[in-house]
């Protein structure tokens, strides 16, 4: 298992991207103006309190591990889209599941990206008390080697070389 560790990268973190701003009366975030107006996901993160790291120059250091949830803008990089209904993208899970984008604070909610029974991308049941699974992340190291093979699937996984 500690062989398995050394591939982890604990520096590149995972964006809520706020935009730094705090959660104060009805405002939507930027992952809201980028998937719902503008239709253009971006992996930049910015603002350095919002990237959560264990470790590095970069980011809070805020992490006790170096876990994360994906991003809404994932999702959508992926073939998860806006409204429109998508069981054929490897994120599809028949499941409604957390992603870690803030999408909306109306002053008593917090609302997040999820992604619901039929994959499309949104804010179905948004609301952070409901009850949605959630997709663990992991960052690899840039220089971790993978065994040929495997399609990323849990029955035909990719597989690091250790």
């Amino acid at each position: 298992q500690t062989a398995q560790l050394q591939h982890i990268d604990t520096e590149t973190g995972f964006c809520n991207d706020t935009g730094g701003s705090k959660s104060t009366g009805n405002q939507t975030y930027p992952p809201s103006d980028r998937l719902e107006s503008a239709k253009t996901p971006s992996l930049k993160c910015t603002s350095s309190d919002d990237l959560f790291t264990k470790t590095g120059s970069k980011g809070n250091n805020k992490l006790t591990n170096p876990v994360g949830l994906i991003t809404a803008d994932e999702v959508a990089y992926a073939g998860g889209t806006d409204g429109r209904n998508n069981q054929k993208y490897y994120l599809y899970t028949n499941q409604y599941y957390w992603t870690m984008s803030p999408f909306y604070f109306d002053g008593g909610y917090a609302v997040v990206f999820s992604v619901n029974n039929v994959g499309a991308l949104g804010n179905y049941n948004g609301r952070v008390y409901y009850a949605n699974g959630v997709r663990p992340v992991i960052n690899l190291k840039a220089d971790t080697l993978f065994k040929e093979g495997g399609t990323g699937t849990s029955t035909n996984p990719y597989e690091v070389v250790i």
